[in-house]
């Protein structure tokens, strides 16, 4: 034990991340995201600037058909935050 509890043998699982792809490619439309992402990725997150609370049907079918052809599943979504300042 090292401790707090826990072994100090060697893990047995790999740790999972998600992929947040609007910060990483925050450039490219929301459509394209999924595809940018690292090839062993298996979850993402999207979302980001829009400047309607619902983003017509065209986007929203891009980024599914992004996510399914990316064989990644969507693990989050950030919504509408209205005008936001860049940092």
């Amino acid at each position: 034990m090292d401790g707090v509890g826990r072994s100090s043998s060697t893990l047995t699982h790999r740790p999972r991340y998600d992929v947040n792809c609007a910060i990483l490619f925050p450039g490219p439309p929301i459509e394209e995201r999924a595809r940018l992402a690292p090839p062993d990725s298996k979850r993402l997150r999207s979302g980001g600037r829009s400047p309607e609370a619902v983003p017509p049907d065209r986007v929203i079918g891009g980024l599914a058909r992004s996510i399914s052809d990316a064989s990644v599943t969507l693990a989050g979504f950030n919504f509408f935050a209205g005008d936001m300042p860049r940092w």
